[in-house]
């Protein structure tokens, strides 16, 4: 499911959960009130995301650059994850791909600061 169906979905939930407190409350006015109180939830990926990374700038990193380069290129990372039987980072990048899909960058770096790897994957939510 994704996430704009999940919103409507939670949106469709709590409208009709007010919708039933309304029939068991005595007032008309109670009644108008809880209708009135459709709740509305605001997603939004692109302000939550890197507007840095393009699938341009993904094409520019390359395995033997320096974690130097990296921020210099993208900046800091979002997220870092420590993967110790392999002795590398992934710093991890949200950013919104080219067909308007939240995504995520992670670039691998090992101990010493080289790049080693690089994936790019859409978010399944």
């Amino acid at each position: 499911m994704t996430a704009s169906k999940s919103v409507h979905a939670v949106a469709a939930a709590a409208t009709l959960a007010l919708a039933s407190c309304a029939v068991f409350m005595s007032s008309g006015v109670a009644t108008v009130h809880a209708a009135a109180l459709t709740p509305s939830v605001d997603v939004s990926f692109i302000s939550a995301r890197s507007q840095r990374v393009t699938e341009g700038l993904i094409m520019k990193v390359r395995p033997g650059m320096t974690s130097r380069d990296i921020v210099t290129l993208i900046g800091e990372p979002a997220h870092t994850m420590r993967f110790p039987l392999s002795r590398t980072t992934s710093w991890d990048y949200p950013f919104v791909d080219s067909w308007g899909y939240a995504s995520e960058f992670s670039v691998i770096v090992d101990d010493v600061g080289i790049v080693v790897g690089k994936v790019s994957s859409r978010n399944d939510y």
